[in-house]
């Protein structure tokens, strides 16, 4: 038994102590009495089962946007992934158009480093 149910069943129990004094203290015939007790209790017991089905649709509310939260962050992980990729790829694209030619070999930048060599640092 959680914490709610537990102050569900102590609040019907106080009142159904306090229905029962009252009942005790009026003149109605007995018959009416415990239709007045019952239907109040019937009230208070279908406001705690009303109060459960809202906690227990907040509950579901709350996991479904924990789940929605997720799938949006997996999202910009895989943006920030793929954003990453192009950058690396256009730097790729740079180097090779500056590349230049000699005997059969690319060759990068003035001090004649090789194309696949700069292309391995990136």
């Amino acid at each position: 038994m959680n914490s709610a149910e537990h102050l569900d069943e102590v609040a019907l129990r106080r009142n159904f102590v306090m229905l029962t004094s009252k009942h005790q203290q009026t003149q109605m015939p007995k018959r009416r009495k415990h239709k007045k007790i019952r239907n109040k209790l019937r009230k208070v017991g279908s406001t705690a089962i009303a109060k459960q089905k809202k906690a227990h649709h907040v509950n579901a509310l709350i996991t479904k946007l924990e789940s929605d939260n997720n799938a949006f962050i997996n999202q910009i992980k895989q943006l920030k992934q793929l954003r990453k990729l192009e950058i690396i790829k256009a730097y790729n694209d740079g180097v090779r158009e500056f590349a230049w030619w000699k005997d059969g070999v690319q060759y990068v930048g003035v001090c004649g480093r090789l194309l696949k060599d700069a292309l391995k640092n990136v």
